[in-house]
């Protein structure tokens, strides 16, 4: 369920608390690029919430966004029309922040998932995964595009995936891991930093491990991936531990979901 608080006309600051919040995932849709089909799928009774001109990919879509948040200095420029007048927006005015964080602030929900939020512009895409990596999203963010998946955590996290998949590692500053198992390169002792050492085109052991964690066998054929960064006091004072983005094709998208 979807639940909605009445706002002001416009909001000149990002909301100190929620406007938004769901029981139950919600889709943000941004400008950027976005798969037709691809949002279709993974909008499917979900509700949407489409960041400024993003509404018009909803539309594209044949769907229907809930509410549509931002600036809206770019939701007229587009087509639309009398299609848009029902939909209800939150203006939020700041510019110190993007439609996504505005979304971000003014939304609560266990998960999003993320479209319109990678490719088209690189700038658009970098401040998105800034945003992932703040302190404004309330639940699990997936950013899913027509190339990749990403997920952003601080802590450790356990995936499931098929053995070979790409698997990609970016620390958002810098960030020291304690160990990785079910990687072909493994992260162990490592130090990543922008700009020096980073995880790109890392990949899922070929090799299958036959149990889980706790010693209970799979049967569906996956590997299982175990990421441990360090927390700050950890290490040998490497300095921050600012978190990790990981990166998987889309297809795997679903890992990212119910990675813990």
């Amino acid at each position: 369920m979807l639940t909605i608080t009445t706002w002001p006309d416009f909001l000149a600051e990002l909301p100190p608390e929620p406007l938004i919040t769901s029981d139950d995932a919600v889709v943000f849709v941004g400008a950027g690029e976005v798969d037709g089909d691809q949002l279709r799928h993974w909008a499917a009774g979900r509700r949407i919430i489409a960041l400024d001109g993003g509404v018009e990919h909803v539309m594209a879509a044949g769907l229907t966004a809930a509410v549509v948040v931002g600036d809206m200095d770019s939701i007229t420029t587009g087509g639309g029309g009398d299609n848009l007048v029902d939909i209800p927006r939150l203006m939020i005015t700041d510019q110190f922040s993007t439609d996504f964080e505005k979304a971000l602030a003014a939304v609560k929900a266990p998960l999003i998932l993320g479209f319109g939020l990678l490719g088209r512009r690189f700038d658009h895409s970098l401040a998105a995964l800034h945003a992932m990596g703040g302190g404004l999203p309330k639940g699990k963010v997936v950013l899913i595009s027509p190339d990749d998946a990403v997920i952003f955590s601080r802590g450790e996290i356990t995936l499931s995936l098929p053995p070979g998949a790409r698997l990609s590692v970016w620390p958002l500053t810098r960030q020291r891991f304690k160990s990785s198992r079910g990687l072909h390169w493994p992260l162990d002792g490592l130090t990543l930093a922008a700009g020096q050492v980073i995880g790109t085109s890392n990949r899922v052991a070929a090799h299958l491990d036959d149990s889980k964690r706790d010693g209970s066998k799979r049967d569906d054929g996956a590997q299982q991936v175990v990421i441990t960064p360090e927390q700050p006091g950890d290490g040998p004072g490497d300095g921050p531990a600012d978190g990790m983005l990981v990166m998987v094709d889309p297809e795997h998208a679903e890992a990212l979901i119910q990675s813990r």
